[in-house]
């Protein structure tokens, strides 16, 4: 969200894991190009959210000027079920971030590649229903995510179009009836 925009201008706003992708104008991958006019308000929210680590934001005018910038932080309120803590504080913040990064990737489905694919992909999904059983254990978005992997009636072709992530969704249901014992959920599969 930009707030305090004084003046009129195009301008273009760089995402990036990196403040060397954010900084490189003609290579980002992720680029929102929006007019901006400071008659029509004073604050501009970007109608899809983005994930990124910094951003750049280019006017194309001199005179224009945005007052500050705020992140709006989309999740799903989950509850942090699982912990840990070990005498070795980096390693603790490697936890921190891990699992804060995990929390944001899971929405409505647990997303890979928040940034750039925003969709779910069944090796990825795999790994991530497991940590979300020691994270949070929510088993809806488990279910949503297996359900959005599999698709609709009739299933034609392999799960991401890829044979392996096929068999990886039949692990997946596997350990979702292991760790949950959710008969019902898994005969409606």
């Amino acid at each position: 969200q930009l707030n305090g925009i004084k003046g009129k201008s195009e301008i273009s706003v760089y995402y990036g894991e990196s403040k060397e992708e954010a900084e490189d104008f003609e290579h980002c991958i992720l680029v929102d190009r929006e007019k901006l006019d400071s008659s029509l308000g004073e604050s501009y929210t970007f109608p899809q959210s983005r994930a990124f680590r910094y951003v750049s934001i280019v006017p194309k005018e001199k005179d224009f000027h945005i007052d500050h910038v705020s992140m709006l932080y989309e999740y799903l309120p989950v509850s942090y079920r699982g912990k840990f803590r070990s005498s070795n504080e980096q390693l603790n913040q490697i936890w921190d971030t891990s699992v804060y990064t995990f929390h944001l990737n899971t929405r409505e489905f647990i997303f890979d590649g928040i940034k750039r694919d925003r969709w779910v992909w069944s090796g990825d999904s795999y790994q991530s229903f497991l940590m979300n059983y020691y994270s949070f254990f929510d088993q809806d978005v488990v279910k949503r995510t297996l359900i959005a992997l599999r698709g609709k009636d009739p299933v034609h072709a392999h799960i991401n179009t890829i044979l392996d992530y096929s068999l990886y969704w039949f692990i997946s249901m596997y350990d979702y009836y292991v760790h949950t014992a959710d008969k019902e959920f898994i005969e409606s599969q």
